[in-house]
């Protein structure tokens, strides 16, 4: 009986969503597509799944799948910003060749999509389009799982912070960077460093002629004790473990608290975010 079904389902597709509604033989671009046999038993129902947090650039993405008679009929992706502005419909000209890219390559996946009925093959030519194919592999297992409840998923999210120290006459700016790897609440890598001219610095004293030479050690050391990575790790180190580096840890603490900022949480009713199609 699914066979049939299946063989009888055909296409419409719109510029970010893809559908597949039976008895409709309309596809301008591509014709009629005939659906393989879903490679899952899938239960009748809406899936959504979303990024728990914003990435770098500001942005979460969320998909949803719609179940009809075993077979998906339905898929509805984007990307959303703070608030919950959806990119593909974006008015904003600096973006408007991307957001045409990126529609383009959602109604590529989601082609495929409907005619595999699954996520085999499916294949991605940007970040957004990489989301899209993490987002449906859990959308389809839900669906073949019947679990009908809004997903987070977490991806791996880098944020960069800077800071530039000019207060040391007759020197070049020290650059201070703190770089920290996300994966949901968790932090997976972190690199704090200073650098000169390019360099990474190695001593503090060559910087700081008027600090005692025995506090050379300190400042390497504070370096070592940033960049360890505790077990268990929810949140930037917050308060300084050594007194004699003040001055390094206040900018560390400074950086820390830019990219807490920015590393925030996606949320939202996320039944709502495709209404309005």
């Amino acid at each position: 009986m699914k066979k049939i079904i299946a063989l009888l389902t055909v296409f419409v597709l719109i510029i970010t969503a893809g559908c597949a509604n039976k008895g409709i033989i309309n596809d301008p671009d591509t014709g009629l597509i005939t659906p393989e046999e879903p490679e899952f038993t899938y239960t009748d129902g809406k899936y959504i799944v979303y990024t728990d947090y914003y990435d770098p650039a500001g942005y979460a993405a969320a998909i949803q799948l719609i179940v009809t008679e075993g077979i998906i009929t339905q898929s509805n992706f984007d990307i959303f910003d703070t608030k919950l502005n959806r990119y593909t419909k974006t008015e904003d000209e600096a973006l408007l060749d991307s957001a045409e890219a990126l529609r383009t390559e959602i109604k590529s996946l989601n082609t495929h999509l409907m005619q595999a009925q699954s996520s085999t093959g499916l294949k991605s030519v940007s970040e957004y389009g990489s989301y899209y194919i993490i987002l449906v592999r859990q959308a389809i297992k839900n669906a073949a799982e019947g679990v009908n409840t809004p997903t987070a998923v977490s991806l791996r999210q880098e944020y960069r912070a800077e800071a530039q120290d000019t207060s040391q006459e007759n020197t070049p700016p020290l650059i201070s960077g703190l770089t920290a790897a996300f994966m949901g609440d968790e932090i997976i890598s972190l690199n704090f460093s200073q650098t000169m001219e390019g360099k990474r610095v190695q001593d503090w004293p060559n910087i700081y002629p008027s600090v005692e030479q025995e506090e050379e050690y300190t400042y390497s050391r504070a370096i070592a004790l940033i960049n360890e990575m505790p077990e268990n790790s929810e949140s930037l180190i917050k308060e300084s473990p050594c007194e004699r580096a003040k001055a390094l840890f206040n900018t560390y603490n400074t950086l820390a608290e830019e990219i807490t900022k920015r590393h925030k949480k996606f949320e939202a009713n996320y039944s709502s975010l495709f209404s309005n199609l």
